[in-house]
């Protein structure tokens, strides 16, 4: 869709031009209070507190947290391991001495909890390897974010970020401080009616007049 306004091309659904600030379906001043919102803005402007990047040891253990099967694991792989150790050893020895078949399945039960055990620690190293994979996507979104918040900037009057290539904020409409509005230039025409400024492309005003 389009604004009526100006004519730049803006996102279906949208409230207000980002570009220059009318409210769809009804035009309405430019200024919209943004005089005073950027007088004030370094008293109103509050910056939002960035939490510090966790280290690897804090995330991991954060990670750990949420995800208590690792603990379960490592116990039932703790028990696992001493059973089946004590089991094979009470049964070779006594197979040493008198070679009973009772012995023989011993030993086998307790290989059998071997690779239970095996098992189970594999899915720690599962665990581990998917706290390690969260940790990686984890920075590179914090790097990406760090690297992308000098290309916003936050509206004085509700506090919505916005990209730094729109003059308007899309949540209320309110300009962009420190933004100086465009003069008259070679590719923008003033409609001899009302006085509203259109960009060259659009060749009727909203008003209805055609451009000279």
């Amino acid at each position: 869709m389009y604004c009526q306004k100006c004519g730049k091309q803006i996102a279906d659904g949208s409230v207000f031009c980002q570009h220059c600030g009318a409210q769809i379906g009804n035009v309405v001043s430019d200024n919209f209070s943004n005089q005073n919102a950027n007088q004030n803005y370094n008293v109103q402007h509050t910056e939002k507190h960035e939490e510090p990047i966790k280290n690897k040891e804090e995330f991991i253990a954060d990670f750990r947290a949420k995800h208590p099967e690792r603990i379960v694991y490592i116990v039932i792989f703790i028990i696992l391991e001493i059973v089946s150790t004590i089991v094979f050893i009470m049964n070779v020895s006594s197979y040493i001495d008198h070679h009973r078949d009772e012995n023989l399945t011993g030993m086998m039960i307790a290989a059998f909890l071997e690779i239970i055990a095996i098992l189970f620690a594999c899915a720690i190293q599962k665990v581990n390897a998917s706290a390690n994979k969260a940790f990686d996507s984890y920075i590179t979104k914090e790097s990406r974010e760090k690297t992308n918040v000098s290309t916003k900037w936050l509206c004085p009057k509700c506090g919505n970020s916005n990209p730094a290539n729109i003059r308007y904020c899309s949540n209320c409409s309110c300009q962009k401080p420190n933004f100086e509005p465009i003069s008259a230039q070679t590719d923008v025409w003033q409609c001899p009616k009302c006085g509203k400024i259109n960009q060259n492309y659009v060749g009727t005003c909203g008003c209805g007049t055609r451009k000279p």
